[in-house]
């Protein structure tokens, strides 16, 4: 069951589905393309005075896990930090209010809200000026391209704006790794090649996939080899 978060307006109530609260930043693989958004994220945490971010990627590169672990790594604070889906929201409700008081406040998918929760969006960035509330946009769309009327447009494009960059083929071996090792798999060399061939290209797929093969070496009580996860890769192909 989603956890309900009263927020200090009356008149609202986030659900906060999308929420994970086991993300951890440590457990997000940054390829070298993206060591300048790993920074960057560490100042947001660590600066009171850091500027906002608006962060482009595609629908399976991790952002909504992104957004998740630097909420989980944020410290206790008095104010409020919270989660949410722009894409889900009402246009009937007055969804911000008071929030430019908060200490973070993480939005997703903001490419896919409509006019209405827009213009809040624009109202929102402009109640937090002069304060010291943290703002981190994700959108699946670059900002170039991203539909929204040109006054919010221009608030966009005063945030400091990454994308997250795909991953490269060498990439994908590292992330395996990476992933296997968080896991305690000890994987062979040629084991990940062959995973490789078969994985989709995006961190989010690649994460489901090793932590699936994870659960299947545990139930098979074997070792990870090259031979076990053909069998997994097999099993995963007469399921789909």
């Amino acid at each position: 069951m989603a956890r309900v978060k009263n927020i200090t307006s009356n008149k609202q109530v986030f659900f906060d589905f999308g929420r994970d609260y086991d993300a951890k930043l440590d457990n997000f693989f940054f390829s070298s393309e993206n060591e300048i958004l790993k920074s960057q994220i560490q100042l947001l945490i660590e600066d009171s005075k850091s500027e906002h971010i608006f962060l482009v990627g595609n629908s399976s590169s991790g952002k909504t896990f992104l957004l998740n672990s630097i909420l989980n790594e944020v410290q206790p604070k008095d104010k409020p930090s919270l989660y949410i889906d722009a894409s889900k929201l009402s246009s009937a409700n007055k969804n911000f209010e008071s929030l430019e008081d908060s200490f973070l406040l993480c939005l997703d998918n903001i490419d896919e809200c409509n006019h209405k929760i827009q213009v809040q969006i624009f109202n929102l960035i402009n109640a937090c000026k002069g304060k010291n509330t943290k703002l981190v946009l994700t959108s699946s769309t670059p900002l170039r391209g991203i539909d929204v009327f040109p006054d919010l447009q221009s608030r966009f494009a005063q945030m400091n704006s990454f994308t997250i960059k795909p991953l490269s083929e060498s990439d994908i071996v590292e992330a395996i790794a990476f992933i296997s090792t968080k896991l305690d798999i000890q994987l062979s060399g040629d084991a990940i090649e062959y995973l490789k061939i078969f994985v989709r290209k995006d961190f989010y797929s690649i994460k489901q996939t090793v932590v699936e093969l994870d659960k299947f070496l545990y139930a098979e009580r074997k070792q990870p080899s090259k031979q076990m996860v053909a069998k997994f890769l097999k099993k995963l192909k007469n399921f789909a």
